[in-house]
């Protein structure tokens, strides 16, 4: 008996076995979704695979979006500095950021390999490619008052409205996702009228509607997840996915800082009046650039990086609201880069100077950066049984410092933009050596305190039944007084925080309530 070709299988495959699935698609044109996976008897923990990496389809649709945010970094840089251009900016850079996580979102969930999931994603491409278009005729007025952006707000209606169908089409076949899905679809579809709304109107109104339908897209993205959750009717995300993707976007972001580092093109000097003095300003800008793009890459992925150190719990899987601000955070910080790199440019292309606007843009958008990134180590959660060296907080204070004064640079109205720039790059580089000296402090003291409590395991069975008074006399002395004298045996008894890789990947396999 042969299965038809549109009946309802089961709702769920294993993951990590991707080419058994690919396999069963190959002989179906029409497949029904799957979901990737689901909550533990306890809901504490979900079925993610640790293993699960970015499929082609999202690697094909991050380069969409380096189209997208390299044509709103270039309306930006062609004009010039004003509120209108930074409101408007930032008007349209959080609902690209919006739609390529809500894409993203729908992927981490669910699965499903055949041609009308094809068909989909094929859409979703034209319409994101058709809404890019449009941002240079949103950038070119120079006032309020002649704000109009209808072509933006109806292309990204008609991507909410396309995610809607996918969404349907996820409610018809899996019955367990039908109580989520229907929240879901009926806040996407509140969104997606407002956004319909908004490309009707002109002028100084349309930029009204626009960032209330911006604010209620944010509203109903915290909103339903937060509704969701307290039903009990979410579905887990793959965390380890979810922060790689969301890693891929900044790496998106400091590719589009380099390439507008490499703005002038190539240099010429097969004159004999171009010497290599000439392009000094060239080069230098290209070294700066690729030093504030590696500093960035540092903090963001390595040193500054505490949500996977031992001992801390990574705000993804701390609690709801805190992976959700976690995610949201990311969009001041995508949107300092993209400013960054538009000043570079003009830093390259206009032989070194740069206006008074220019200079503080390029220095609140990198003081923004290093505020969330200080901002986000907040939201980690450490443990207290975890002696450290130099803390969360010392590290947030000097990381508030350094930012500070890049802040103050733009006041040095005496100083060339390329002092400027180089300064800047200069401070940024001391809070990644400091924290590379932290993170090596306090891998310190954790291996001395595992020493100390092993010594001490290691006298408490020698001892055993003896006198308390003479355990604890056996004691060596400590680094740091932190711990009060009647907690020296709860450390001996605490097993190491050092996890290893099995369990690491249990750890990465967990779920914290995050939009």
């Amino acid at each position: 008996m042969t299965t038809p070709l549109l009946a309802r299988q089961p709702t769920f495959a294993a993951h990590g076995d991707h080419q058994s699935a690919n396999a069963i698609a190959i002989g179906k044109i029409f497949r029904p979704p799957t979901l990737r996976q689901r909550w533990d008897a306890t809901r504490s923990k979900s079925t993610a695979s640790p293993h699960r990496h970015p499929t082609w389809f999202d690697l094909l649709y991050d380069l969409v979006f380096v189209s997208a945010l390299a044509k709103l970094g270039l309306a930006f840089r062609e004009s010039d500095v004003s509120a209108y251009s930074i409101v408007t900016f930032l008007a349209l850079f959080i609902p690209i950021f919006w739609q390529w996580n809500h894409v993203n979102q729908y992927l981490n969930r669910f699965d499903s390999e055949d041609l009308t999931q094809a068909i989909f994603f094929l859409l979703t491409i034209m319409a994101t490619m058709c809404l890019s278009a449009n941002i240079g005729a949103c950038m070119e007025n120079k006032d309020f008052t002649e704000f109009h952006c209808a072509g933006f707000s109806w292309w990204y209606a008609a991507l909410k409205l396309i995610l809607i169908v996918q969404y349907a089409r996820v409610w018809f076949y899996i019955d367990e996702a039908k109580p989520y899905l229907v929240w879901l679809i009926s806040f996407a579809c509140v969104s997606c009228l407002l956004w319909i709304g908004t490309g009707f109107a002109t002028g100084s109104t349309q930029l009204v509607m626009w960032w209330i339908s911006v604010s209620s897209d944010f509203i109903i993205f915290a909103g339903f997840h937060r509704t969701a959750w307290v039903r009990r009717v979410f579905l887990p995300l793959n965390i380890v996915l979810s922060e790689e993707r969301l890693g891929g976007f900044v790496i998106i972001a400091l590719g589009e800082m380099i390439n507008n580092g490499l703005a002038a093109g190539v240099v010429d000097n097969s004159s004999d009046s171009e010497t290599p003095s000439s392009h000094f300003h060239i080069y230098a800008s290209i070294v700066l650039t690729a030093l504030i793009a590696f500093d960035i890459k540092m903090l963001h992925f390595d040193v500054g990086h505490m949500g996977h150190t031992p001992g801390t719990t990574h705000a993804m899987r701390r609690h709801s609201l805190a992976g959700l601000v976690f995610n949201v955070s990311h969009i001041p910080l995508l949107m300092s880069l993209v400013m960054v790199g538009s000043v570079l440019e003009k830093l390259v292309t206009e032989g070194g100077h740069i206006t008074t606007s220019e200079r503080w843009l390029f220095c609140v958008s990198l003081a923004v950066s290093v505020f969330v990134f200080a901002f986000m180590q907040l939201l980690h959660l450490i443990s207290p049984a975890v002696q450290r060296s130099i803390g969360p907080g010392i590290q947030l204070l000097v990381r508030s410092i350094f930012a500070t004064l890049i802040l103050c640079l733009a006041l040095l109205e005496d100083l060339s933009a390329l002092a400027m720039v180089a300064i800047g790059a200069l401070l940024l580089t001391l809070i990644v050596v400091f924290d590379v000296f932290a993170r090596f402090m306090n891998a310190r003291a954790t291996a001395q305190d595992e020493k100390m409590a092993a010594g001490l395991e290691m006298d408490h069975s020698a001892h055993k039944g003896t006198d308390a008074l003479h355990v604890g006399s056996c004691i060596p002395p400590r680094r740091f007084s932190i711990f009060p004298a009647s907690m020296a045996e709860a450390v001996a008894h605490t097993p190491s925080t050092t996890a290893t890789s099995e369990e690491e990947e249990d750890r990465d396999a967990e779920f914290s309530p995050m939009a």
